[in-house]
């Protein structure tokens, strides 16, 4: 069995039970939404042509009353000049050379975004990095942000590994809601379109203007396709706010951050995120009338 030294003491019971995929209820991982989670910032590399440069990854998995196993891992980077071409490259546990795992979604503001999901409900998921079966297998791997660079080899920007895993919450309470394909007759313009829609707000900066963002990622979309962003005003009137471009897998990222200058669309007239509570967002592919992904805006907690 592999062991998890750095896991707290108070975890490791649970532990076992999530090492070997119970097919009894734990009531213990499941209250409360808690799990074992790992995250940490990723550290700029000295020297780097990208010096605002940001980033870290949050991985979890939970185990349900029912036995199954849900889980997640993610890496995010922000203040780019530009985050066009940035790619994910990691190494397995115990290894020094990383292999290239993935394009991140980007958006204009120089953010960019890698995100996958598993459910074990599902009878089809995504592979995991590097095609571990559990996040845990993680542990200690190495982690690098990289982009496209002058010469023929990438350029590497922010670099870190997998810290250790506590048992704690996993989730983002009501600041996050889901996108949905168009319901029936309609036929769906993207069949294995995903996404969610994420608000936030952290305090004031230094002007006194409230720190918050919009966040708008999907998948299952039209690789290397452009796709629009489109919000409620307050008069029920949908506008064009945005856009997006997909990924080779089909992956996009759509971002607006008061910490890298964006201010929320004019054309839905808010200066508050809360003021977006329950407008409605749709996600549309360029020259398709019917959205892929439609959601509304969830309640941010106070």
């Amino acid at each position: 069995m592999r062991k998890y030294p750095l896991l707290a003491r108070a975890s490791l019971t649970a532990l076992a039970v999530v090492i070997g995929f119970a097919v009894l209820p734990s009531p213990s991982a499941d209250a409360g939404g808690k799990g074992f989670v790992s995250a940490q910032n990723l550290h700029r590399v000295a020297g780097s042509s990208e010096p605002g440069a940001q980033g870290g990854y949050r991985t979890w998995l939970r185990v349900r009353g029912d036995g199954t196993i849900v889980q997640s891992f993610s890496v995010w980077i922000r203040g780019l000049f530009d985050a066009d071409g940035s790619t994910l490259w990691m190494a397995s546990p115990g290894e020094l050379d990383v292999e290239e795992v993935a394009d991140f979604a980007y958006s204009d503001n120089g953010a960019g975004r890698y995100l996958v999901k598993t459910d074990s409900r599902r009878s089809v998921n995504p592979e995991l990095p590097l095609g571990v079966e559990r996040v845990l297998d993680l542990l200690r791997s190495p982690i690098e942000v990289r982009i496209p660079g002058f010469d023929a080899e990438d350029e590497a920007i922010l670099r870190g590994s997998l810290v250790e895993f506590r048992y704690r919450g996993v989730g983002g309470g009501g600041r996050r809601s889901r996108l949905r394909q168009p319901p029936d007759p309609l036929d769906p313009v993207d069949p294995g379109a995903t996404g969610f829609l994420r608000v936030w707000k952290r305090g004031r900066d230094s002007f006194g203007d409230p720190r918050q963002g919009v966040i708008v990622l999907a998948a299952g979309l039209t690789p290397d396709d452009f796709y629009e962003v489109w919000m409620e005003d307050a008069a029920g009137d949908m506008q064009e706010v945005g856009e997006m471009t997909t990924t080779v897998d089909g992956t996009g990222f759509f971002n607006l951050d008061s910490r890298d200058g964006d201010t929320l669309p004019p054309e839905i007239d808010v200066e508050d995120v809360r003021e977006l509570f329950g407008r409605r967002v749709e996600l549309r592919r360029s020259g398709f009338d019917e959205y892929s992904l439609v959601g509304l805006f969830p309640r941010l907690r106070r």
